[in-house]
């Protein structure tokens, strides 16, 4: 095990982004997830989360009507930096009943951005 990053979702997930070949030295887009309870708050979170730094997007999944914000933040993956991105979240969105649950990143790796742009020739 990697004992960089501690043994916990966070460092699981850090752990992975490093195994798929992303440079941890250089940013990357890292996309947090909150969960919002409808689509008013979600606009009104993105008012809260833009000026921090992310890049807020709502989404509402058609099939049970869920509402989540993706707010992307270019940044260094590094442990420290993503749990520190998940407690601010979670301050501005405690007032609306929303949180942070979880993230996510394409990462930096060339190989990656490849198969990316050869997915979405395809379609």
């Amino acid at each position: 095990m990697d004992s960089e990053y501690p043994d916990d979702d966070d460092g699981d997930a850090l752990r992975q982004v490093k195994a798929a070949g992303a440079d941890m030295s250089k940013p990357m887009t890292i996309e947090y997830s909150v969960a919002v309870s409808d689509l008013a708050s979600a606009q009104r979170l993105c008012k809260l989360i833009a000026p921090c730094g992310y890049d807020p997007q709502i989404y509402v999944d058609d099939e049970d009507e869920s509402v989540s914000i993706y707010c992307g933040k270019r940044m260094l993956a590094t442990y420290a930096g993503v749990v520190s991105c998940q407690a601010e979240l979670n301050r501005l969105c405690e007032p609306y009943g929303a949180q942070c649950d979880g993230w996510g990143t394409m990462g930096n790796a060339p190989f990656v951005m490849t198969a990316l742009a050869a997915n979405q020739l395809r379609h």
